[in-house]
């Protein structure tokens, strides 16, 4: 609290006015509609006594030493059991006193200081109209927090409180936005005077409702109706509203006040009257069951995760797949939500997203179907209604279900990560605990979590990175995992409402347990230096190690290359990549036979094993130095890179091909852990035969490096793949095919090899076409007839066996993508 004295004894001298002392989290007292009196002073001049606001941060550089040598964020509380990349480090920034943070905060508009609505077990739930035990009772409260000192920890003269009490029951939504703070509960949104970086309380007395009248039904659980109102300002001043679904028979279109984003003008109108959630609003986009997540782009469009729905009726579900169609349908969604979307229906509850139907039925992932004669609203739609564009808008993304996203940011998104955007258009580097540039324009997302209504384990728990060029999310639709937990064992952690400060540095909210305990705000950073400075593993090089020596007459050292560890990693990955799209044959005498790169990131290859060899002689602790490989026995290169992104879900096509999963092998000795040679040991005792391929992550050895591709049983809904949604370092993951085994499109997008042995005459002799393949491809399966012990045609096998690798044009398509 010494921070918060000094700065009222200042404005004492300054203003010869008494400023009261700001207590802390634990200490302060509510700040609901019995405010305590106020001397009557000028507004301006109160306005300047009693607002306080949060020091400036200090200038944290990579390279400072002032914290003991202890690198970035000395005093960090590291979250030791999360599964994180190469580089990154998870902190548990706040938790002491904690309750159930929620939508957060941080923009130039609040000085880079976190500002979060924090609830209290049931608290926010309309008294008299819900009858629920969630444990503790207590006052809600807006906080505010910043890492001032810069050692990832907030102290507690670091974090105040802006607003407490019980008389507002609030639940979720914050905005700021043009010198205001907004906050909403269940019926209600309310506005209060704020300046940037404030710590003082916010005055109640300038309190005005901006919007009343929302539909208050429901008790804040999916199936009782949702209470929370997620709330974004954008550039002109106009406040979007989310609102959930109240029952999955409530109609959901733009006239129901339900299910829908509504939107309204002029919020930071200094005159503003109260709005009416239904005569002044208007229903932005509708058809959303639940879209507690929202955020703008670096464009500055709208986006919104929807959790979908939880209730298909068993007359739908009983011929998709029965008991095990909801373990992985519907599949939540990544909505786009722009103003070329305005008006539009999103589906709820009339229509749902596919995740993962049986081979025989499947329409493809995100394949819309329709939800009939539920209580009579649908009665009239069928399968076709619901793709028809005009009348439901599909996803950008499908995402896993059950999971509950609830939580999106952009990196380099509106009015955050400034500094991290200027340093990475000037340098190409972040610094400070930035994410890497590669990063930006990504969106990240917060899994909630859910278990175990629909499956026999916990689905999310994690914070998840979705891969987007120039603002569209990639053809690939991979989903890949930033931050979760290491291993299969539960934990307290459920990520809410993610954010970005101005140096790049992701916060996270955690509402802990259903008591409101266990609170928490982690930071998650990049750090280069916590790359390891060994010679990574590369797909189908092998590293040489050089002896280190010291050159005692120059007076130098060569035991440690000139570049930092990142980028010598990316110097590796591009010089192998070189080497990869050179012809193979080293053996022979010709073509790539390994590389080198030295201290400066230069890239030498070397033409076969002679000059290999000779590259390995002349080495030395500063240069990499790679020989190259062939894949193990019995396997062939089919790419770098994972085989195929949502491999678990079958690609849509008119003929109906073996569906294929992607899994860990479960039943291994230790799935974490497995070398190369043991995930090929998984691949050929797998499952009667039926792995077609495997891909081995070199980058992530210790985290479930091994991947199997096998064919699907019609039906089988397993759930072993949630994990491999995961940490991508494509570079570094290898894609190998079984020598003599059909590996299908939907495993690996290029059937064919163009560099691949001709077929024998008995296989269509040369020059059939992919076209004429794909025809007997589906005349094969259309006929019923299967091939081997794994299901897979006769024909298609005939027609790709001695499959040997990727063409060169579409490893480097992949290698890019």
């Amino acid at each position: 609290m010494m921070l918060a004295s000094v700065h009222a004894g200042l404005l004492e001298e300054l203003f010869g006015l008494v400023s009261k002392k700001q207590p802390s989290v634990k200490t302060q007292g509510k700040q609901d509609s019995k405010a305590p009196k106020r001397p009557k002073i000028k507004a301006k001049a109160r306005a300047r006594a009693n607002i306080t606001t949060f020091p400036e941060a200090k200038d944290l550089d990579d390279s400072d030493d002032s914290d003991g040598g202890e690198g970035l964020f000395a005093a960090c509380a590291e979250v030791w059991d999360a599964l994180l990349p190469e580089g990154f480090r998870a902190c548990i920034l706040a938790e002491d006193d904690l309750r159930q943070p929620r939508q957060m905060v941080v923009s130039s508009e609040t000085d880079d200081a976190l500002v979060f609505i924090d609830r209290v077990g049931c608290s926010f739930l309309l008294p008299g109209d819900c009858k629920a035990s969630c444990g503790k009772k207590g006052d809600d409260r807006i906080v505010t927090m910043k890492d001032v000192n810069r050692d990832g920890r907030i102290d507690q003269d670091e974090r105040f409180v802006l607003w407490e009490g019980d008389s507002l029951r609030l639940n979720h939504g914050l905005a700021i936005r043009g010198g205001y703070l907004l906050a909403s509960n269940a019926t209600n949104i309310m506005r209060w005077p704020y300046k940037p970086g404030q710590t003082s309380p916010v005055d109640d007395k300038e309190r005005v409702v901006v919007v009343k009248g929302i539909e208050a039904g429901g008790c804040g659980a999916a199936k009782q109706g949702h209470l929370t109102r997620t709330l974004m300002v954008d550039d002109e001043n106009r406040l979007y509203v989310s609102i959930g679904s109240l029952n999955p028979t409530w109609p959901g279109d733009r006239n129901s006040s339900r299910a829908q984003v509504r939107r309204f003008l002029n919020v930071t109108d200094p005159l503003i009257k109260t709005m009416d959630w239904t005569e002044d609003g208007k229903a932005f986009v509708h058809g959303l069951r639940n879209s507690v997540g929202l955020a703008f782009d670096q464009k500055g469009r709208l986006w919104g995760v929807d959790t979908n729905d939880d209730d298909i009726p068993s007359n739908v579900t009983k011929d998709l797949g029965g008991d095990e169609f909801g373990k992985q349908n519907p599949a939540e969604e990544m909505n786009l939500l722009d103003e070329s979307r305005e008006g539009k229906s999103f589906g709820y509850p009339r229509c749902w997203t596919e995740g993962r139907l049986p081979p025989d039925i499947t329409q493809g992932h995100s394949a819309q179907w329709a939800v009939p004669g539920r209580e009579d609203i649908n009665a009239d739609l069928d399968d076709e209604w619901c793709r028809n564009i005009s009348n439901n808008q599909p996803p950008e993304l499908p995402l896993q279900a059950h999971a509950s996203h609830v939580g999106i940011a952009f990196l380099g998104g509106k009015r955050s990560s400034d500094k991290w955007r200027q340093r990475c258009e000037e340098t190409g580097e972040s610094a400070n605990g930035g994410f890497p540039c590669e990063y930006g324009g990504d969106a990240f997302l917060a899994q909630h979590g859910s278990c175990c209504e629909h499956t026999d384990q916990m689905i999310g728990k994690k914070v998840t990175r979705v891969l987007l060029d120039d603002g569209k999310v990639r053809e690939r639709n991979e989903v890949l995992t930033l931050f979760g937990k290491r291993g299969d064992d539960n934990w307290g952690i459920r990520p809410v409402s993610p954010v970005f400060d101005s140096e790049g540095r992701l916060y996270v909210s955690s509402d802990g347990e259903a008591d409101g305990s266990d609170g928490k705000i982690i930071m998650i950073y990049y750090d280069p230096s916590l790359i390891a400075e060994s010679s990574p593993p590369t797909p189908g090089f092998s590293p040489h190690v050089a002896d280190c020596f010291t050159d005692e007459e120059a007076g130098s050292s060569t035991s440690k290359s000139a570049l930092p560890p990142h980028a010598m990693r990316k110097a590796i990955d591009q010089c192998a990549d070189k080497c990869r799209s050179a012809p193979a044959t080293a053996t022979a005498g010709e073509g790539c036979g390994g590389f080198a790169v030295d201290e400066e990131g230069g890239c030498d290859l070397q033409v076969g094993e002679k000059e290999s060899e000779e590259a390995r002689e002349r080495a030395s602790c500063r240069d990499a130095v790679y020989t190259r490989d062939g894949p193990p026995g019995g396997y062939v290169e089919l790419a770098t890179g994972n085989c195929r992104s949502f491999s678990t879900y079958p690609a849509p096509s008119s003929s109906k091909t073996p569906s294929y999963s992607r899994h860990i092998p479960e039943d291994y000795n230790d799935a974490a852990t497995m070398s190369l040679e043991e995930c090929t040991w998984a691949c050929d005792g797998f499952a009667y035969d039926a792995c077609v391929a495997i891909d081995y992550d070199f980058a992530n050895p210790q985290s479930y490096p091994c991947h199997i591709y096998a064919e699907a049983a019609a039906g089988d809904m397993s759930m072993e793949d949630w994990r491999t949604l995961r940490v991508p370092n494509e570079p570094r993951r290898w894609c190998l095919g079984r020598e003599g085994r059909v590996v299908p499109e939907e495993v690996v997008p290029t059937a064919v090899d163009t560099e691949a042995e001709p077929p024998s005459d008995d296989e269509g002799g040369e020059g059939e076409g992919e076209e004429k393949a794909q025809s007997r491809s589906s005349s094969s399966s259309s006929s019923g007839d299967g091939g081997g012990k794994g299901g897979v045609s006769d024909v298609l096998e005939e027609l790709l066996k001695g499959l040997k690798g990727i063409s060169k044009r579409d490893r480097e398509d992949r290698t890019d993508g």
